[in-house]
């Protein structure tokens, strides 16, 4: 049985004395079959179903016999909820595990989970939402941020269908791990606070496993397909409660405001502003060499977040093709692919949109709000007021979209030329310097991410790139000689381009290292922490989370006490794990 919170020190800031909000669930449309939280016995709760014309269901956490904390993501704690664990008690510390265990529910809060639908490579399939996952509370931090926290792994929803609602730690390590290394490198993420082993509870996936539970953040966990499930169901009030919603609580009116009118009225300017971060977002993931593995609608955030780690991969191997989800037989998210995939969801969004950009000025009006248009007649040679309406909403949509392409390449040209070590842009280093890189790595089989460090140690001075670490990025090449000599070339190109903005080879190197990561979460990393983890050992978790959260740290430099494993983790790819393809389970 769930039980309530009691304070223990109202000076500490712990989860329970946090400023709590519940905006989502105030402002959007419930389940008609759990009005309140306690309407309905918790055994129903966790009942599949179909949820009709609702944005979220309440439904609470399925306790769980002895869990044990593993790890909390301290650098997230402290930057988002201002919460210094280190200050706390052992009894904080297991007021922190009961109500992230999904054990208790925090005083005053209602936990729920989000109703959405998407398109799964490429097909609708109706109802998907939170089969996993319940939202705790939103949190208020301290410069008045709103933070919804939820947890994954904690028992069926009325959205499980005939899944388990749980997680494995595996996939859950994962997700903890990949979640605050993206933050670090600058990628647009969600977040995690904590991950929790629950080594008495037994999940089925491949193979029988231990479960885990991850508690995660985000300014909002509403998804493309959470605007689909209502456009599908014709469902038109909830559609506009919720475009509302977005426009008003998840971005503000401020956030949307432009001197431009091409996007037309709020709900074009939303677009426009979904459009522009879901293409930086994408930016990041080519520029860091990041693959998503499943990008279904139901997993594109509307505020451009990377969200919903699965099987995802850090490039190994530079290889445009690479397909890191071995359930994807197609390549429809190859790491090439990404961008398209977004056009495509972003398109996909559009159609529920359409009609509330098109309407333009009228798009308050009450004949507009009932769907009860006006001026239909029965003149073919005039359109009537609902497709001219479309038609509008159309034109706008296809001007967003058409820019899409601009905004992603400013956004990766302005990455990687920092990669480079570049101080400025020039219209040419597309054409003349990183996409020839880029073939070059592909061709001779280089690691993206070693090739980017070791170029910071590049000596403009110098008429040769060190020939011992060129030979060492290059020992998979096919032909040595011939990759030697295309480098040369190469190099001689970005020496006179560095050579021409009169590049100082000291202060470069060291902004190149401060965004040319030392260390990446590869996945046969992933994996052995994972191997370590299940076999008791905590500690590894916590230095790896370390490691991510420092990527640019010089690690396995300096004589500290793990300097071996430190250089260990930032070093070759052993054989074994090059390539690594995971499911969605993972």
């Amino acid at each position: 049985m769930h039980q309530m919170s009691h304070s223990i020190d109202s000076n500490v800031r712990t989860l329970d004395n946090l400023k709590k909000s519940f905006v989502f669930i105030k402002r959007l449309p419930v389940d008609e079959v759990t009005p309140s939280p306690e309407s309905f016995p918790v055994e129903s709760q966790r009942i599949s179903r179909p949820v009709k014309k609702a944005a979220f269901t309440y439904v609470v956490p399925e306790p769980v016999k002895e869990p044990k904390l593993l790890a909390i993501a301290e650098k997230a704690a402290k930057e988002i909820l201002c919460l210094d664990i280190n200050n706390w008690s052992e009894e904080h510390k297991a007021k922190f595990l009961e109500v992230v265990s999904g054990n208790r529910i925090a005083e005053g809060t209602f936990p729920w989970s989000h109703c959405y639908g998407g398109h799964q490579f490429g097909f609708f399939v109706g109802q998907l939402g939170d089969g996993r996952v319940i939202s705790l509370f939103e949190a208020i931090n301290a410069e008045n941020e709103r933070w919804e926290l939820q947890l994954k792994g904690v028992g069926k929803t009325p959205f499980s269908r005939a899944a388990d609602g749980l997680a494995v730690l595996r996939s859950s390590i994962r997700e903890f791990l990949c979640s605050e290394a993206m933050a670090a490198l600058g990628v647009p993420t969600s977040r995690v606070l904590s991950i929790v082993h629950t080594p008495k509870r037994m999940v089925q996936r491949e193979i029988l496993e231990t479960g885990s539970i991850v508690c995660r953040l985000s300014p909002s966990w509403i998804r493309f397909g959470s605007f689909e499930i209502f456009f599908y169901r014709m469902e038109r009030k909830q559609s506009r409660a919720l475009a509302d919603f977005v426009v008003e609580e998840v971005y503000g009116y401020k956030a949307l405001e432009t001197s431009d009118q091409k996007y037309g009225n709020r709900f074009g300017r939303l677009f426009n502003e979904i459009s522009r971060r879901t293409a930086k977002m994408v930016a990041y993931w080519q520029a860091v060499g990041f693959c998503h593995g499943v990008m279904n609608t139901d997993n594109m955030s509307i505020l451009g977040l990377t969200i919903d780690y699965g099987p995802f991969a850090f490039l190994d191997i530079y290889d445009p093709n690479w397909i890191c989800n071995h359930s994807d037989y197609e390549g429809r998210y190859s790491f090439r692919n990404q961008p398209t995939a977004c056009i495509w969801n972003l398109l996909k969004l559009s159609h529920t949109l359409q009609e509330l950009i098109g309407a333009e000025d009228e798009v308050d009006k009450q004949w507009f709000l009932d769907g009860n248009y006006p001026y239909d007649n029965d003149d073919d040679d005039k359109p009537s007021k609902k497709n001219e309406i479309i038609q509008r909403g159309k034109e706008i949509i296809d001007l967003i979209l058409g820019e899409f392409q601009e905004v992603f390449l400013e956004e990766y040209e302005n990455i990687m030329i920092k990669k480079l070590g570049f101080n400025t842009l020039q219209s040419t280093d597309l054409e003349n310097i990183i996409t020839p890189l880029l073939n070059l790595l592909a061709t001779h089989l280089i690691d993206y991410h070693h090739f980017f460090r070791t170029l910071c140690s590049f000596r403009t001075t110098s008429s040769d790139f060190p020939l011992n670490s060129l030979q060492n990025l290059l020992k998979k090449s096919r032909n040595l000689e011939q990759a030697l000599s295309d480098f040369n070339s190469w190099f001689e190109i970005y020496r006179q381009r560095l050579s021409s903005e009169g590049s100082d080879d000291v202060n470069r190197s060291i902004r190149m290292k401060q965004i040319n990561p030392k260390f990446v979460l590869r996945n046969w990393v992933a994996e052995e922490v994972i191997e370590k983890t299940e076999k008791g050992d905590k500690e590894v978790l916590r230095r790896v989370l370390k490691m991510c959260e420092n990527p640019y740290k010089e690690w396995g430099a300096d004589a500290g006490e793990f300097q071996q494993e430190e250089a260990y983790f930032c070093g070759d790819v052993p054989v074994w794990g090059l390539g690594i393809q995971c499911s969605c389970s993972s």
